[in-house]
């Protein structure tokens, strides 16, 4: 019922919905709301666990957002990935080539809405248990988007090459005026207590 209600509510600029259990039917009414939804600026779901399923409706409901320009999917890892599909990505000097990259639906759902968003200027994608080759692929998607500032990856992938390949990609676009290149990836353990404020810090 609320995210079938956000549809038509004009005065709604930031949505927070922490913990919050999105099954296949509320991620569809959110990412229908998102696409009619004309005030929303800042969405955060952060501390979920959303399916696969759930987390490409939910991106293709962003990605045809108009307005939102700050989401936050921090601590919400990727749980459940769907069979990896090979896509070549060129520039990966060090890295082994130009040699394809495993990325699952899911992941390539959350590039293709980096990429086409025109109105995303803040993401945080901190402690979602991404892989080397997805964060190459998001960092693509960086790559190419027109609008985005800054983007935080803390709690990922731990591959100096990684980073380094990140930092040669997105740097060159002087619209990433912040880049989180603090890519260490905590012990089991510490993924459980991680603290919303050291998952959003960003490394100048």
């Amino acid at each position: 019922m609320l995210c079938e209600a956000l549809a038509g509510y004009k005065h709604l600029t930031d949505l927070k919905l922490n913990n919050f259990k999105i099954n296949e039917e509320a991620a569809k009414s959110l990412a229908k709301a998102l696409q009619s939804n004309f005030s929303l600026k800042s969405l955060d779901l952060s501390w979920n666990e959303i399916a696969a399923r759930e987390y490409e409706v939910l991106m293709n409901g962003l990605k045809q957002s108009k307005t939102v320009s700050y989401v936050t999917l921090a601590n919400s890892p990727l749980l459940q990935r769907q069979q990896a599909t090979s896509i070549t990505l060129q520039g990966t000097e060090g890295l082994g080539g130009a040699e394809p990259l495993d990325v699952s639906g899911i992941v390539n759902a959350l590039h293709e809405f980096i990429r086409r968003n025109r109105s995303l200027l803040h993401l945080d994608l901190s402690f979602m248990s991404l892989k080397k080759d997805e964060v190459l692929w998001i960092g693509q998607a960086c790559s190419k988007s027109r609008t985005l500032l800054s983007i935080h990856l803390t709690g990922n992938v731990s591959f100096k090459d990684c980073r380094r390949h990140m930092r040669r990609i997105m740097r060159p676009s002087k619209r990433l005026k912040d880049a989180d290149e603090n890519f260490r990836q905590p012990d089991p353990d510490d993924q459980n207590i991680a603290t919303p404020t050291t998952a959003q810090k960003i490394l100048k």
